[in-house]
């Protein structure tokens, strides 16, 4: 009887030990499942989208939009742009924290942007404004504002830089930029380290109107273990909070997957099952 009881507390202290592990566990979730990032495939940016995108951030009186202009090869120009499309009656006061500009209060903008409860990433360059980032190492103020349950939001090459595999838009083998690929093939994409709010999924815009199918779909070679790869279209935001996006705008968002090995022939696919599923404005659905 003794040993029977002995057994029976053996096993309640075990089990106790697994739920203490458990709550361990789940203070040491990755901050990067609080916040919310707002990816725009490009295009115009309409009343509705950004109104959507103020809204789902929460912004209240006081607070305000960092924007980042780095991408573009005219930074403050790229700020104006984007302080025109906010609705007037939003009341959201926009700054400009333009780090490529060597003139200005650095220390003041580091604090800016760490305050800021909505980061804006304007288009250009993805690869121009990850060296900015890199150079005046704010990568970890960004991940601050997102930790903290801050909106991070791009449009562009501000959707590309979102995930960890960014594509830079350039290719090995035709080295005259085209807005998609000709072919399908390995060992031809560029790509660089962006953000990586996305760290098991490549991001793809303008993805409709530029075709860039065969693109992603090289990249979803290229990184065979990534669980997607994600297109979205001009005018057209995905909305993601933890595991879950949500459509925003006038096009779709697409998601390629893939289940089995794909098997390749030299640098050309030889076999290989991709689903591709087509989500429209205001759907829902929960990333792989």
């Amino acid at each position: 009887m003794i040993v029977k009881y002995f057994g029976l507390i053996l096993t309640l202290l075990t089990l106790a030990s697994c739920l203490e592990k458990q709550s361990d566990d789940k203070i040491n979730i990755p901050s990067k499942s609080k916040g919310k990032l707002f990816i725009i495939g490009g295009g115009d940016r309409t009343p509705e989208l950004m109104s959507s995108m103020i809204q789902q951030a929460g912004l209240k009186a006081g607070d305000f939009i960092a924007v980042l202009p780095m991408a573009g090869e005219e930074p403050d120009s790229s700020f104006w742009y984007f302080k025109k499309d906010i609705p007037v009656q939003s009341n959201i006061k926009c700054i400009n924290l333009n780090f490529a500009d060597s003139t200005r209060n650095f220390s003041s903008m580091r604090d800016s942007l760490r305050m800021a409860k909505l980061v804006f990433i304007c288009g250009g360059d993805q690869s121009r404004f990850m060296k900015v980032v890199q150079k005046q190492n704010i990568h970890s103020l960004i991940d601050e504002v997102f930790s903290n349950g801050g909106m991070i939001a791009g449009t562009s090459a501000g959707a590309a830089v979102m995930s960890e595999v960014m594509i830079t838009g350039d290719q090995k083998k035709d080295t005259a930029y085209s807005a998609t690929y000709a072919l399908i093939e390995t060992n031809n994409a560029q790509y660089s380290k962006g953000l990586g709010f996305i760290s098991n999924g490549i991001v793809d815009q303008h993805f409709v109107t530029r075709s860039r199918y065969n693109r992603l779909i090289t990249a979803m070679m290229d990184f065979p273990k990534m669980a997607y790869g994600m297109g979205v279209e001009e005018e057209t935001a995905a909305l993601i909070q933890k595991d879950r996006c949500t459509v925003v705008g006038k096009g779709p968002v697409m998601l390629i997957t893939t289940k089995k090995k794909i098997k390749l022939k030299g640098e050309l696919i030889d076999n290989a099952h991709f689903d591709l599923s087509i989500y429209g404005p205001g759907q829902s659905f929960k990333l792989p």
